[in-house]
């Protein structure tokens, strides 16, 4: 279960550093 949620959260993690490269990366 541990390495389930540590898995999940790095995920989510590396989608919120995409969400706030986007935006920088587009100017």
């Amino acid at each position: 279960m541990v390495h389930l949620e540590t898995m999940h959260s790095r995920m989510v993690l590396e989608e919120v550093e995409i969400y706030h490269v986007i935006p920088y990366s587009s100017f």
